[in-house]
């Protein structure tokens, strides 16, 4: 998908206390990106923390 599209960058959500996705998605090249955001009801006790990762032209992902 990323292939074909004029994306600039890749954003996930991930649970803050989620530390396998986190670690899994951070060796993968994403990247924090500061926001955040609580879950709406009954959710409401997760947050979620941003995650980026910039794409390198119309060739797709590069692994950092």
């Amino acid at each position: 998908w990323a292939q074909t599209t004029d994306a600039e960058e890749l954003l996930l959500e991930v649970g803050e206390h989620n530390a396998h996705a986190s670690s899994l998605y951070t060796r993968m090249g994403f990247q924090w990106t500061g926001r955040r955001r609580t879950l709406p009801p009954p959710r409401s006790h997760i947050e979620e923390v941003e995650m980026a990762y910039r794409l390198h032209g119309r060739g797709g992902c590069q692994r950092r």
